[in-house]
């Protein structure tokens, strides 16, 4: 029984930031393109293999990390999955106070949604972007300690969408004078 415990107890943080992407089952068949990463804590070796490629020794960046989930969905047509499903996630995400979103953009048929998840020692212990557009549907989960610089060198390279935080800021303010694009 203790042994139990014990399991339950360590296998608890790498649960509270996981998120339940139970929506996107079945989606894979509709999609037109569709990919798929998930690499655990036995896979994230492999990103000390690719340093070379993406410009750096990212290796401390990968011994923080317990898993990194990435899928991408494009569907041929509007309405091949259920927005709703996305906006509800989103929705139940946003209400937990351990998440803090970065960046929030809702836009005509979509949005975009990028939070970090904070330890009770105040380390970002988790990160989550869900974008979800008529035609395509991206979600990333990091689950682990991380320093948000390092993450953002991996934007564009292992399926992971290169974030422009500066584009993304400009956004946020042109909509809040008014400005729509």
């Amino acid at each position: 029984m203790k042994s139990l415990y014990l399991l339950a107890v360590l296998a608890w943080p790498l649960a509270a930031q996981e998120v339940d992407l139970s929506f996107l089952k079945g989606l894979e068949s509709k999609a037109r393109e569709s990919s798929n990463i998930d690499l655990g804590p036995e896979q994230m070796g492999l990103i000390k293999g690719f340093s070379g490629l993406v410009g750096g020794d990212l290796s401390d960046l990968a011994t923080g990390l317990r898993r990194v989930k990435v899928h991408t969905l494009e569907f041929d047509k509007d309405g091949m999955y259920n927005l709703a499903e996305a906006e509800n996630v989103r929705t139940k995400i946003k209400a937990d106070p351990k998440w803090l979103s970065l960046i929030s953009i809702k836009e005509k048929g979509g949005f975009t949604e990028i939070l970090t998840h904070r330890a009770p020692n105040g380390d970002v212990d988790g990160f989550l972007i869900l974008t979800a557009e008529p035609r395509e549907l991206t979600v990333v989960n990091i689950v682990g300690i991380l320093d948000l610089k390092k993450l953002a060198r991996l934007g564009g390279n292992f399926g992971i969408p290169r974030i422009e935080l500066e584009k993304a800021k400009d956004k946020l303010k042109d909509k809040g004078n008014g400005k729509d694009e």
